[in-house]
């Protein structure tokens, strides 16, 4: 694991989906656990469509990403970088 210090590249009209095993976001720093069953926000940082503020339960008995519907979490950004 490294840190992109470029980002993630999203090329327009493409999706890309952050999971477990592939491509994610690791959290640094943090100052407590994460606990089962709670939700934090995360903010998203866009080139073009700035700044974006998701909720994202926390689920660490979850096992891999087999079978896993990631649907509410793909973003799918325009040309502009904007999410419709």
């Amino acid at each position: 694991m490294r840190e992109l210090e470029d980002g993630i590249p999203i090329p327009a009209g493409e999706t890309v989906v952050l999971q477990r095993g592939g491509l994610h976001v690791m959290m640094m720093g943090l100052t407590r656990p994460l606990l089962q069953g709670e939700t934090i926000s995360v903010t998203l940082v866009f080139e073009k469509a700035g700044e974006i503020t998701i909720e994202v339960p926390i689920d660490n008995e979850r096992q891999g990403n087999m079978g896993m519907n990631m649907e509410n979490m793909n973003m799918e950004m325009d040309q502009n970088g904007s999410n419709d």
